[in-house]
């Protein structure tokens, strides 16, 4: 190109540039919108859950933070839920996040913190492992792009380090100061199991038989709490602990020659034991491990030895399964749920399903409102929640926050079903003791009067 045609091209580059930064300096104070302005008009909110039905939890808890009239719900899509508070602030944008594994998930999240617009806060998970592996993400990134993590299911408080066998990690101790349980942990779920078997006259049992999975960190912490929560509780009969690897492919049907085996001590347990004094059965597992479990002791205990059984698990199973299992096991079994029971004074929803959602929902909703204000970090606007049962944004119980951990006398319900009354109960941690309901045909719990063993 000769000399006098690049000059002439450059002037007119120069030009044009010049008339770009003028007709946005002339339009910008008539309403340009500001991009970074934009982004902090709403609040970020990356949601790592492993399956539909985690996310349709979390929906169902939105829906009850909108019904509680905390939140009115702008959008829900299959992945994405926006949010607007009630009482003024920024909406906020929940993202479900959907990988397939632990690397994926670390990958994934990588990349929205390196991002332009990284989340302000993170939502996950519904088991430990996954639980375990968003917090060493979040752990490993930069001070000012760490946002904090809120947890509505993962339970187990310590996990196994294979370079310190002696030295567990506490799952809240990965991030620490910056990840907040709203679930029970498997500490409180074991010493409520305990508690609400010897509050009453009911005599200690004459053998505890342990089943668990060193392979899951929920069983394997479970377990030890459990153990934990017998000494506590002086329980001094003979303690055996059985330790099996199973298969999470397996769906229900008939128990396999290896469940049978593991059952098969409890069972002899049972044969020997007495009314007054039964076998305690510990299934530490999750979901079908646990429910498979419950189905070879039914098919395998005689008659005459099923009041000699009391079968206990954490919030491996639930109330959903104890309904299922209704009129068709011959045997006691209680088992923790997070939730708490909901009276006939607390309609539409007396099910638990989203409650701890919707708390966490209001926690989230309650903490960015306080950072706003006071322009704390998100994390410390978390740790300073201290609501009473009854204040704005509960359901019926307090909630509030400490080292991480939900603290409360009204946490947690252990439901038991009663092949004797062919219904489930439920017992309610209380202050001062233990409170007992009967579930009706309508979900609704009844209280039930005069004295009585939880």
């Amino acid at each position: 190109m000769p000399e006098g045609n690049r000059i002439i091209s450059a002037l007119f580059l120069a030009g044009a540039a010049s008339l770009v930064a003028l007709v946005a300096y002339a339009l910008a104070p008539a309403g340009l919108p500001d991009l970074a302005a934009r982004g902090r008009s709403r609040a970020e909110i990356a949601v790592f859950l492993p399956d539909r039905a985690s996310w349709e939890a979390l929906e169902l808890g939105a829906r009850r933070a909108a019904d509680a009239g905390w939140v009115s719900i702008t959008e829900n899509a299959p992945d994405r839920l926006v949010l607007t508070p009630t009482k003024g602030g920024r909406r906020i944008l929940l993202t479900w996040h959907h990988p397939a594994g632990e690397w994926e998930l670390s990958d994934r999240l990588e990349a929205l913190l390196r991002g332009s617009n990284p989340p302000e806060a993170v939502i996950g998970s519904s088991n430990s492992a996954l639980t375990e592996a968003i917090a060493r993400t979040l752990a490993a990134s930069p001070p000012g792009a760490s946002p904090p993590l809120l947890i509505p299911s993962a339970s187990a408080v310590s996990l196994p380090d294979s370079e310190a066998p002696m030295r567990p990690r506490t799952l809240l101790g990965i991030h620490p100061d910056r990840t907040f349980r709203f679930c029970l942990n498997n500490t409180h779920m074991a010493a409520l199991l305990v508690d609400s078997l010897t509050s009453g006259p009911s005599e200690h049992p004459s053998r505890v038989i342990l089943i668990s999975d060193p392979a899951d960190p929920f069983s394997a912490d479970l377990a030890q709490s459990c153990k934990r929560a017998l000494i506590e509780k002086s329980i001094k009969a003979p303690l055996d602990s059985i330790t099996a690897r199973v298969d999470p492919s397996l769906t229900l049907g008939e128990p396999t020659i290896e469940e049978q085996r593991l059952v098969a001590p409890i069972v002899a347990a049972a044969q020997s034991s007495t009314p007054a004094q039964p076998t305690w059965a510990f299934l530490t597992l999750q979901g079908q491990a646990a429910r498979r479990l419950i189905q070879a002791i039914d098919q395998a205990l005689p008659q005459s030895a099923s009041a000699n059984l009391q079968v206990l698990c954490g919030d491996g199973i639930g109330l959903s399964t104890l309904e299922q299992l209704t009129g068709r096991v011959r045997f006691s079994i209680r088992c923790v749920a997070s939730g708490g029971v909901l009276g006939t004074s607390e309609v539409p929803n007396p099910s638990d399903l989203g409650r701890v959602e919707a708390e966490l929902i209001s926690a989230l909703v309650t903490a960015l409102a306080l950072s706003e204000k006071s322009g704390d970090d998100l994390a410390r606007s978390l740790d300073r929640l201290d609501l009473d049962p009854g204040d704005p944004g509960t359901i019926g119980r307090s909630l509030r926050l400490d080292k991480g951990e939900r603290l409360g006398d009204d946490l947690g319900v252990v439901f038991e079903l009663r092949p004797d009354l062919a219904q489930i109960q439920a017992h309610l941690p209380n202050p001062t003791g233990w409170r007992s309901y009967r579930l009706g045909p309508d979900r609704h719990m009844h209280p039930i009067l005069g004295p009585g063993t939880p």
